[in-house]
């Protein structure tokens, strides 16, 4: 995707981390065509969002960039402002979406804080992509969910975003709730139930490839689908007129 000129090289940024699940079996079980397969697709779902970025928000785009690295999708966010924070969860969103459709499986985590981005040297480094990278191993779902540093830093929170919902999250160790970026689903008007249920479909696809004790990844994504659709049903009674 784009690799922006125009940033400050050290900032403070909202930075993705996405892992491809299962990525060093797949290499070690596949061919080498086979895995070059799978990244085309990764690939696909990455140019998707370049795609929508620049019909929907061409004066924005710049506020972010997604860059792929072996079996990681990393995200970050120009600098700590509010329009790139906005954008940055919409890519996060929709980038998500887009792995469901490809039927890639994937974790993933956004952290906030100092990050240096020398696209021109290729060196970055910096605390919020560690906290991003550390989380996302944790994760028992397919999904993204928001570190403590992006959740409660003043002035700067995160959870005042359109695409995000507090869940009960799987994790390895256990269950705990946090925020989550919902795959493209949004309730900044209303709640889409028809996009929801194209997510819950590209899921149920994926258990077809998946056996054994990587189901409980495909079953605990269902069940946090399920409870955005609860929440969505409130949001959408909540949102309809009231009779005369």
């Amino acid at each position: 995707m784009n690799k922006p000129a125009n940033w400050k090289i050290a900032d403070t940024r909202y930075v993705g981390c996405i892992d491809i699940m299962g990525f060093k079996d797949l290499v070690a079980r596949k061919s080498h065509g086979d895995v070059y397969e799978m990244m085309l697709r990764v690939s696909k779902a990455v140019e998707s969002i370049a795609s929508l970025l620049k019909n929907f928000h061409s004066d924005r785009e710049d506020d972010v960039a997604v860059t792929l690295y072996s079996d990681s999708i990393l995200v970050y966010s120009k600098d700590a402002s509010y329009d790139s924070r906005e954008i940055f969860v919409a890519t996060i969103a929709n980038l998500t979406n887009a792995l469901f459709k490809e039927r890639v499986p994937f974790k993933g985590a956004v952290a906030f804080g100092e990050m240096t981005l020398d696209f021109a040297n290729s060196i970055f480094f910096g605390q919020p992509l560690i906290d991003a990278h550390l989380m996302q191993e944790e994760l028992s779902y397919y999904g993204v969910v928001v570190h403590a540093t992006a959740e409660n830093e003043k002035g700067h929170n995160i959870d005042e975003d359109y695409a995000i919902i507090e869940y009960n999250t799987p994790f390895k160790s256990g269950t705990a709730k946090h925020l989550t970026i919902m795959p493209g689903i949004t309730f900044i008007e209303t709640f889409e139930e028809h996009i929801l249920n194209e997510v819950y479909d590209n899921v149920l696809r994926m258990r077809f490839n998946t056996s054994g004790p990587l189901r409980k990844y495909i079953d605990n994504t269902l069940a946090y689908l399920d409870h955005i659709e609860e929440y969505g049903q409130k949001v959408l009674k909540a949102n309809q007129p009231e009779k005369p």
